[in-house]
């Protein structure tokens, strides 16, 4: 016989006390933490996401297999209605196989290397092995010396980070045209940090491989060739394009209302992930809580008053693409007034421990949400005044459509950086501890909004902004502009650092100093990496009315 834990101590105690029981009834809230603690599965669906699918790059076969696999497994909870719902097709895929690479001579540096290849970018030919040489400084010097460059690998950072940049694109050009294998440029630290481009043609895809070599590994390859050892490395990536259309979808179940079947909780993370390592963290682990809560809820019987929506968005780190084309079909139709809060869980594994609200929806989700810090005493919980805004997650998506999205604050042991876009976002990574705290918070406070009697006050990016001063997350400061595909600002907030910096309505972001933009991800980066270098004032280069022009973001004092 097993000894009772404290969870079943606490259930034959009696009630757990805080919560409102006209919101979520004492026998429910008990059979919830008993599913949740005692009979949790968000383990098993995390093993199957993340080592049975893997890596799920949006427009990847993992990516469509992954949303029909989530479809089945809301389906085996009991959720008829369960559907997969394309937003998009692209029109060139991207598939990551194995990849591997070593030093092959001299025979005293053998060793096996570590690295990673952006997503939708080229691979190589079958086994490629080739003599190191330097990057030249300029055309004229590669020119000078063509015999250097047939079948070698080319070690250097040409450009920005893994990027050419304007000025230097022709001496890629002409290397590329005297058959080098590929070029090498150097990781930032010893995190290989992987991200992509999506936006190719069949027509006009990248052909030479452009690997990114832990730094300590480029140092030491780097020093054999100033050293004259003349070193060799072996490389073999199997990038595989795909021709299009490459369909996206999004995954929708609904626990159907008892009372206003058409209003709605949604409870969500994204499916989608980067490939460099198999997405745990960075969000197998929302997308697990999630699955489970739906599990959770639906095992104990509940039956809310409004609709409870679990969503599982793709495209979220191309730029929150999923949730956003859901926002874009559904803003004329009257849903997005419908919806009372959207939840993501997209932080990684440390546990939920509370949310921030407007001062309107304060006191309503402080009694909503009362008694979750009792779930485990060894967990806290608390609903907080909105001091800053997490964006970059797909409850961002809703704020334009005055829709109230909530982003889970969350505590723990966990380094999120160490696993986030990483080669260490693998299975191990995951607290299962904190996940099944995680899924049994998420299932008590979403019953519990469902069945508040009104719809939570709406919200707006001006009343954000307002209440937070401009300041962001946990990584600064809140920048203060709405940009659309391409980096185009389409709207900047009064008051905002981006206003006082000079940003416009029009201007088309291109570099955060050397630091090229193709995304709010890179834009976020770019800022946050020049603000841990102590930049007071960083060089932000625009597009406006047809000229690049140099402003400085005033950056303010350092927290």
């Amino acid at each position: 016989m097993k000894h009772p834990t404290l969870f079943s101590l606490l259930l034959l105690a009696g009630p757990l006390l805080g919560q409102d029981p006209s919101l979520v009834p004492t026998q429910i809230r008990n059979r919830i933490i008993l599913e949740g603690k005692q009979k949790s599965q968000v383990a098993k669906h995390l093993d199957e996401l993340t080592n049975g699918i893997g890596p799920r790059l949006t427009g990847s076969p993992q990516a469509i297999r992954a949303a029909y696999w989530a479809k089945d497994k809301f389906q085996s909870f009991g959720i008829e209605n369960a559907r997969v719902e394309k937003w998009s097709d692209w029109k060139v895929g991207f598939e990551r196989g194995p990849w591997s690479g070593e030093i092959t001579a001299p025979k005293s540096a053998i060793q096996n290397l570590h690295f990673v290849t952006r997503a939708w970018s080229a691979g190589t030919k079958g086994r490629q092995e080739g003599p190191v040489v330097l990057l030249p400084k300029s055309l004229e010097e590669a020119k000078a010396h063509p015999q250097l460059w047939q079948g070698a690998w080319v070690l250097g950072r040409l450009g920005g980070r893994r990027r050419f940049s304007p000025k230097t694109s022709k001496l890629k050009t002409y290397l590329k045209t005297q058959g080098i294998l590929g070029f090498i440029a150097p990781s930032r630290n010893r995190l290989l940090i992987t991200s992509g481009n999506f936006r190719i043609t069949w027509d006009h895809r990248p052909s030479i491989p452009e690997v990114t070599l832990r730094v300590d590994e480029f140092q030491k390859l780097k020093e054999l060739v100033t050293n004259g050892q003349k070193p060799r490395v072996l490389f073999d990536i199997r990038n595989h394009f795909i021709k299009g259309p490459i369909p996206n979808f999004n995954v929708i179940a609904d626990i159907i209302g008892s009372e206003k079947p058409d209003e709605f909780v949604i409870v969500g993370g994204h499916l989608d992930s980067w490939d460099g390592a198999t997405g745990t963290t960075d969000n197998g682990t929302g997308t697990a809580t999630t699955l489970e809560a739906a599990r959770i809820l639906m095992a104990s019987g509940v039956k809310p008053k409004r609709s409870i929506r679990f969503m599982l968005w793709t495209g979220e780190e191309q730029g929150l693409m999923g949730s956003r084309a859901y926002v874009k079909k559904h803003r004329s139709d009257g849903l997005m007034n419908k919806i009372s809060a959207v939840l993501v869980h997209d932080g990684g594994t440390n546990y939920c421990a509370g949310l921030q609200a407007t001062p309107s929806q304060l006191p309503i989700l402080q009694k909503a949400l009362a008694g979750l810090d009792q779930v485990d005493p060894a967990y806290e919980f608390s609903v907080s005044p909105l001091r800053f805004f997490v964006g970059g997650s797909d409850h961002a998506s809703f704020i334009p459509a005055k829709v109230p999205g909530f982003f889970w604050l969350q505590k723990g042991k966990a380094n999120y950086t160490h696993t986030h876009h990483t080669q260490f976002d693998t299975y191990d990574s995951a607290i299962d501890a904190y996940q099944r705290q995680s899924a049994t918070v998420i299932a008590l406070s979403a019953l519990a909004i469902a069945n508040l009697g009104k719809l939570l006050p709406r919200t707006s990016r001006a009343e954000i902004a307002k209440l937070t001063g401009g300041r962001g997350g946990r990584r600064g400061f809140r920048l203060g502009v709405q940009l659309k595909e391409g980096m185009f600002v389409v709207a900047v907030v009064k008051g905002s650092l981006a206003e006082a910096s000079g940003i416009k309505k029009g201007d088309q972001i291109l570099r955060v100093g050397k630091r090229k933009i193709e995304s709010t991800r890179d834009l976020i980066r770019g800022i946050f990496r020049a603000f841990q270098r102590g930049l007071k004032k960083i060089p932000l280069f625009v597009l406006r009315q047809g000229k690049e022009k140099q402003l400085e973001l005033k950056m303010p004092k350092r927290r």
